[in-house]
């Protein structure tokens, strides 16, 4: 009696593979781990034997010429029929994916995977570089920089760090938390465009830990910020 163990390593692996492959499951498989990422590798393995168990059987009843020729090459090359159908099923992993991804481009991929699998944060951020929207990041340290995010999120992984382009810099007060803004970036840039200084924008990026940030919200640079002022006390 054959043992089920290379078979469940052939589904596994098929499976895996195909995930990998794949940018609509590649992001998500990941950022998982452990038991996570075997059971999510033996599902889409257990789909493929499927998927290549029904190939076969339509291949071994098909008597065009072009059929029969395939199943006596195929039949030469593998004489075990189960090993055939998880053989087939670890091919299958390596060409499916190709086609998958014609639909589903990688695009689409990194959005739906932080759309639906990414923390908040990530997910603000992610926001504003498709709007080309400024954010307000406030720092631990009180720090405050506003102005875009330029950084690319990895959805294959943990990111870790926030590359901003700023507009603004200043600082929060520890006890009030009233912002003061300190220095403004927006004239520099004004001389890079007009070829006064040859440096360019990206030369001012700022790199922020993500783990060093505190609060993060979009910012409007054309909205007056009193409107959020509340009134003091006329009682």
């Amino acid at each position: 009696m054959e043992s089920a163990a290379p078979f469940t390593l052939l589904a596994v692996a098929a499976g895996y593979l195909f995930t990998k492959l794949t940018h609509l499951t590649s992001f998500r498989i990941q950022r998982l781990s452990g038991y996570h990422l075997l059971f999510e590798s033996a599902i889409w393995g257990i789909a493929l034997v499927g998927a290549s168990h029904t190939l076969l059987s339509w291949i071994g009843r098909g008597d065009a010429s072009w059929i029969v020729g395939i199943r006596e090459i195929w039949h030469g090359h593998v004489g075990v029929s189960g090993l055939a159908t998880f053989a087939l099923a670890l091919v299958l992993s390596v060409l499916l994916p190709h086609l998958v991804n014609l639909v589903c481009r990688r695009e689409r991929a990194v959005r739906r995977t932080i759309q639906l699998y990414g923390p908040e944060l990530e997910r603000l951020l992610y926001r504003a570089i498709q709007r080309i929207f400024p954010v307000s990041v406030t720092l631990k340290n009180e720090k405050v920089y506003i102005g875009w995010p330029v950084w690319t999120p990895e959805p294959s992984g943990e990111t870790r760090d926030l590359a901003i382009l700023p507009a603004f810099s200043g600082y929060r007060d520890p006890r009030t938390k009233q912002l003061t803004l300190s220095t403004q970036y927006l004239p520099i840039y004004d001389r890079i465009l007009e070829g006064a200084l040859e440096m360019g924008a990206d030369d001012f990026q700022i790199v922020l830990p993500l783990e060093e940030i505190r609060t993060a919200n979009f910012f409007s640079l054309d909205l007056d910020q009193s409107f959020f002022e509340i009134p003091g006390d006329t009682m």
